[in-house]
Formats: C-alpha cells, sequence, structure tokens
C-alpha cells in the first residue's frame, strides 16, 4: 500500500490546505500544525509520511514568478483578483504567483469567472499536482454549468452519489460537507 493512502482524507486534506496557505514551510512544520489541530491530531501521521503527502501536495514549478510587468499573455484580469486573495488568506506568507500557477489561474478563471480567488488558486495547485485529474474535471464542468457556483456543486454531489463521476479526494473549496468518496 502506497504510503499516506491509510492517512484520513481529512488529514490529506487539512495537508494540502497548509501547504497552500505555507508555501514553504517544512514538513515537520506542517506536522507541528497538524498536532495543534484539534481535527486532525487523533488521526495524526508520522513524520515520514506527513513529509511525502507534503512532496505531494507541493507541485514541482520552475517556471518563474508571474509578474503583471512582464504578462505577454494577458492574464492580468484573471490573476489579480487570485493573488489578492491568495495574500489575504496567507496573511501575506505568498505574495506571488509562479508563471505556471498563473497560467492555470487564468485557464480556470475563464471557464468559472465567478469562482472565489482562493478556490481557484487550490484548484490550479490541484491540477499542476498532477495524477489522476479526471474527477477535477468533472467537478470543473458541474460548477461551470450554471452562473452559480453552489447550485453547481449541488448537482456535481449528486452526480458523486448516483456513481455518474468519480469525487476528488478534496474538500471541494465552498463546500462545508465531505465529499462523498
Amino acid at each position: 500500500m502506497a504510503q499516506g493512502s491509510r492517512t484520513p482524507l481529512h488529514v490529506r486534506r487539512r495537508i494540502t490546505q497548509l501547504v497552500a496557505e505555507y508555501p514553504d514551510a517544512s514538513a515537520a512544520t506542517i506536522r507541528g500544525y497538524l498536532e495543534r489541530d484539534p481535527e486532525c491530531a487523533d488521526a495524526l501521521p508520522g513524520a515520514r509520511t506527513v513529509e511525502v503527502l507534503v512532496k505531494q501536495a507541493r507541485p514541482a514549478d520552475a517556471s518563474g514568478r508571474w509578474s503583471f510587468a512582464l504578462d505577454e499573455q494577458d492574464l492580468a484580469r484573471w490573476v489579480l483578483p487570485v493573488l489578492a486573495d491568495v495574500i489575504e488568506v496567507t496573511k501575506g506568507r505568498r505574495r506571488t504567483l509562479t508563471v505556471q500557477e498563473a497560467d492555470w489561474v487564468a485557464r480556470i478563471r475563464r471557464a468559472i469567472p465567478n469562482l472565489p480567488g482562493w478556490e481557484a488558486y487550490q484548484l490550479a495547485r490541484l491540477f499542476m499536482a498532477g495524477g489522476d485529474i479526471r474527477p477535477l474535471e468533472d467537478f470543473m464542468a458541474f460548477i461551470a454549468s450554471k452562473a452559480d457556483p453552489e447550485w453547481g456543486y449541488g448537482h456535481y454531489k449528486s452526480a458523486v452519489t448516483q456513481g455518474w463521476v468519480d469525487g476528488p479526494a478534496i474538500k471541494l473549496p465552498f463546500s462545508t460537507e465531505e465529499p462523498t468518496t
């Protein structure tokens, strides 16, 4: 069995969230946050497992820093509101996006213009991390299908429940509910 696969889903999700919020934090620091999190402390994985999960959640990206001044693809209208949300959510710990992150953010925001910025950033990082992206594409199809992402989420959840699509192994950005898989 792959390392981390027995780690409860809510703990894996929290690690992914912490890596996004604290992009430069070490695995030991992330584990420290988990120890203080009442929802994760009772299911805390070992240090090596946290290390592996942090590495998986931190997509490799050598594309360099995205800059408004050097933006030749006209991504700014899609990227700048997301960057503002990233700065706010991370309390300034993250003040830039990479070129690859900006590209994914713009792609996602063009498909779903009203998706909140932090959620677009989290989805961009999930796409960048690789792996099976089919569940993310299914999710995006439902969310983009109407002007209201919450309406789309309800229909997406129904499709997962019916077995029409696979649910992602993430907590959906604007949902307080746990996914069914």
